[in-house]
């Protein structure tokens, strides 16, 4: 099976908007991981350096995310 989203792109000015909407990119996938009785997944970055966002906070969102599930 394969959950596909899109990231949202990235602006300085609306960090918090974007870093919620990233959050919720990798919320849903993982939902829909749990609601499919999946028992593993291999994600790539959501994010993208097109959208500017950038390295870090992206990986940071994705590990809270991940732990949130957990």
């Amino acid at each position: 099976r394969i959950i596909h989203t899109v990231g949202p792109k990235y602006a300085v000015k609306y960090h918090t908007a974007a870093e919620n909407a990233l959050s919720h990119c990798y919320r849903s996938c993982l939902e829909l991981l749990v609601d499919n009785g999946l028992r593993s997944i291999a994600m790539g970055c959501i994010y993208t350096e097109a959208k500017n966002y950038p390295r870090e906070p992206a990986a940071h969102v994705a590990i809270s995310e991940i732990f949130f599930l957990a």
